[in-house]
């Protein structure tokens, strides 16, 4: 039996893959690693997680939209990944196109490319740059270096994210204080941050609503899909 790698940014999508598992015996349970929102712990992550006896990696959690047409909450099920001005990493398409098969009834999942990023864009021309640089769908900070990983060891590679922030949305700088270095929720640091930013509450509400939707779109799917996420 081939142990599934999880690398996330976020605690709060870790925990997710960790519910979905909850009732697997351990021996079944995927492997997890939170890299905190940083490419390069991310990067130690997934090669920790090899070492641990994973045989297939999936890069899971939240994107940022670059693709005008896709609102938060779409779930992209990717192609290849895409860095500017290098040869895009490959996707284990076979894989994705099973697990497609998979949750059909219940997802219609978009179906591209996703760019990595070893930081965050927070603003509308931002992303415009990178999507006319790449016409990926969404980007990440994990899904480039985790991909790098599974073709250096030459295993199975697969990213699932669901949209958080959207193309035509900003994400203000009193956010970036909102992830600590292990990928846990840091709301206080943001609030203090904020009391003194008036201004950005409105794009702080709607930007916690989006993750939010996101989170819930991630939880159904591994409900429907299961953390095997249809590996064979």
């Amino acid at each position: 039996m081939t142990r599934i790698g999880f690398i996330t940014g976020l605690r709060s999508e870790a925990a997710i893959v960790d519910a979905a598992s909850g009732a697997l015996s351990r021996p079944h349970r995927p492997l997890i690693h939170c890299g905190g929102a940083h490419a390069g712990r991310a990067r130690a992550g997934a090669l920790r997680l090899i070492e641990e006896g994973a045989g297939a990696l999936v890069s899971f959690g939240i994107a940022g939209g670059l693709a005008p047409k896709l609102a938060s909450g779409s779930l992209v099920l990717a192609s290849a990944v895409q860095r500017v001005g290098e040869s895009p990493l490959n996707i284990d398409l076979a894989w994705r196109d099973r697990l497609c098969a998979r949750v059909g009834g219940d997802f219609n999942p978009e179906l591209g490319d996703i760019a990595g990023s070893d930081t965050v864009l927070q603003t509308v021309d931002e992303k415009k740059g990178l999507f006319e640089a790449t016409l990926a769908l969404a980007v990440d900070m994990e899904s480039h270096v985790v991909a790098e990983v599974a073709r250096d060891c030459g295993i199975p590679f697969l990213v699932v994210r669901a949209i958080a922030d959207a193309a035509h949305a900003t994400i203000p700088d009193v956010a970036l204080v909102g992830v600590g270095k292990k990928g846990e929720a840091l709301p206080l640091a943001v609030l203090r941050r904020a009391a003194f930013s008036p201004r950005t509450w409105p794009a702080l509400i709607r930007l916690g609503g989006s993750h939010k939707k996101a989170h819930d779109v991630l939880r159904r799917f591994l409900g429907v899909a299961g953390v095997g996420l249809a590996f064979e």
